[in-house]
């Protein structure tokens, strides 16, 4: 099975259970990415899964081949519109 680079914008709770998920099944933790605003929270999943973090979303995006959209949905709007400029 092809493992593909994952990159999911946004690392709170939703992201974090796809990720453990992901991982149990036997994706690699070098091809899962992901970014967040809350630099405490990146560092918690980076110690956590040894996955990668950043902050850019768009050079995430651009790196991916699957891209998650795990942010509140009150976010979600404000979040697009800033992704698409910047891709």
């Amino acid at each position: 099975m092809e493992q593909r680079t994952i990159a999911f914008i946004g690392g709170g709770n939703m992201a974090r259970s796809l990720i453990s998920g992901l991982l149990n099944a036997g994706h690699p933790a070098e091809r899962i990415h992901v970014t967040d605003l809350d630099q405490d929270k990146l560092a918690a999943l980076s110690d956590e899964f040894g996955i990668q973090t950043s902050t850019d979303n768009a050079a995430a995006a651009r790196a991916a081949e699957v891209l998650v959209l795990a942010v509140k949905p009150q976010f979600m709007a404000e979040m697009l519109e800033a992704l698409t400029r910047e891709l």
